[in-house]
């Protein structure tokens, strides 16, 4: 409610006021035949101030079913509609005016645990749902477009109650005219990665001229393309390999983001009931950090599955030294074998399925799994692993992937200024945004 006051302006919120106002006038009117005239007076004032405020709401009201209208068509309201032709100077200029505004309401929040892992946690999400809804075996152009579908794992992101569309797409209208919604959520991504990142050496690449796609009332059509969260790594392969043209490597670095952000009962199912706490429901202890602390806390911790106390139809993962935290199935299948029998639900895995290795990763000698354990290792575990022991390896690698994600479907350009690279949804252009003008 912060973030949506700070980016409306306090004329969204003259109809919460308005409700408190009516309730109190008519507290006031019922006594109003015993006061003075005074009391009167003031009844009138108030009376006054309600009908402003009404005019106010109407007001309000017109212009969110006008920018109702534009997520979903997508529609850049400055440009009575068209579309942006991206530049150097415009993206340069939508950068400047972009991360102004996210760094004013970072700044904002004083460092409260909450808002910062909520917001980080989104904007990466966000980039990831837009673009993993892309296959390039296909001829169809959904990917990295700015537009999400109704795919039940968008939950939370595409509803008009979201924050995308309260808090961001406002933004996204000021420069709507210089640069594409797909792309300004891939530059809100890298903002929020490079914010959450505590060492100051993770640098996101970013390229620019994603082309939009445009939303009807259900969004973009659902392919059910996004990996499932019950899944495997036959999941991961689906989703990273076979669509999105990456590997499995891949896939164990992105899993990295979990490490921002929170699970949300009534988004997903999963998670804990909260108890007003910035930590609840985080996959790693520190939600606002973005670090290799979700693969590391992954490894060598004991977790036990359990059904979701929101949704009994879900499983997760629990771990009693830390207890604000979870795993989802498809985090846990990373470094174990999930068995499936009929105790499935008491089921533990964990801790560290290598407590030895090698410097690639590889153990020596020891089981994988959960209970009853396995010696096959999971391909993802080494990955996992390194990711896990290491979080500049961790920051490396996921640059890179994250890079891959992104241009799903384009190609990554050379980290050259004007590099470009093309592929079945057209070009993109690198762009070195240090390099923009103050």
């Amino acid at each position: 409610r912060q973030y949506q006051r700070r980016v409306h302006g306090e004329a969204k919120y003259h109809e919460d006021e308005g409700t408190s106002a009516s309730t109190g006038d008519s507290a006031v009117a019922s006594d109003a035949t015993t006061t003075t005239d005074s009391t009167s007076r003031k009844l009138k004032e108030k009376k006054n101030e309600e009908k402003k405020t009404e005019g106010a709401k109407a007001t309000q009201t017109k212009k969110t079913k006008k920018l109702f209208q534009a997520i979903t068509t997508p529609y850049c309201l400055l440009g009575g509609g068209s579309t942006p032709t991206p530049t150097v100077s415009g993206t340069c200029a939508a950068y400047k005016t972009v991360k102004t505004a996210f760094n004013n309401y970072v700044n904002s929040v004083n460092g409260d645990v909450y808002s910062l892992s909520t917001l980080y946690g989104l904007l990466v999400r966000l980039a990831f749902h837009d673009a993993g809804e892309v296959d390039i075996r296909t001829t169809d152009t959904y990917g990295p477009d700015g537009c999400l579908s109704s795919d039940t794992a968008n939950a939370g992101l595409y509803e008009d109650t979201s924050l995308v569309w309260y808090g961001l797409e406002p933004v996204w209208q000021v420069v709507c005219q210089q640069m594409t919604r797909a792309d300004y959520w891939v530059l809100l991504a890298k903002l929020a990665l490079e914010a959450a990142e505590p060492t100051n050496t993770l640098t996101i690449d970013f390229h620019y001229g994603r082309k939009d796609q445009p939303w009807n009332s259900n969004g973009c059509p659902n392919y059910e393309r996004l990996p499932g969260s019950e899944g495997t790594v036959d999941e991961y392969y689906r989703v990273f390999v076979e669509q999105m043209g990456m590997d499995l490597n891949d896939a164990s670095t992105l899993q990295g983001a979990h490490s921002l952000g929170h699970s949300h009962t009534w988004n997903s199912g999963y998670g804990n009931f909260w108890v007003n706490d910035g930590f609840d429901n985080g996959f790693d202890d520190t939600p606002h950090i973005f670090d290799n602390n979700y693969h590391y806390n992954l490894l060598v911790n004991s977790w036990t599955a359990g059904a979701a106390p929101a949704s009994s139809s879900l499983t997760q993962f629990s771990c009693s030294s830390l207890p604000n935290t979870i795993m989802l199935p498809s985090d846990i299948s990373q470094s174990f074998i999930r068995t499936t029998y009929s105790s499935f639900v008491s089921q533990t895995c964990g801790p560290y399925a290598v407590t030895t290795y090698n410097s690639w990763g590889w153990a020596t000698g020891k089981t994988y799994g959960c209970t009853p354990s396995s010696t096959v290792m999971p391909l993802t575990c080494w990955q996992s692993c390194n990711h896990g022991n290491s979080n500049s390896y961790f920051l490396t690698e996921f640059r890179k992937a994250f890079n891959k994600m992104v241009c799903a479907g384009y190609g990554v350009p050379a980290a050259t200024t004007g590099a470009s690279a093309s592929g079945k949804l057209g070009t993109l252009y690198y762009l070195d945004l240090s390099t923009c003008p103050a």
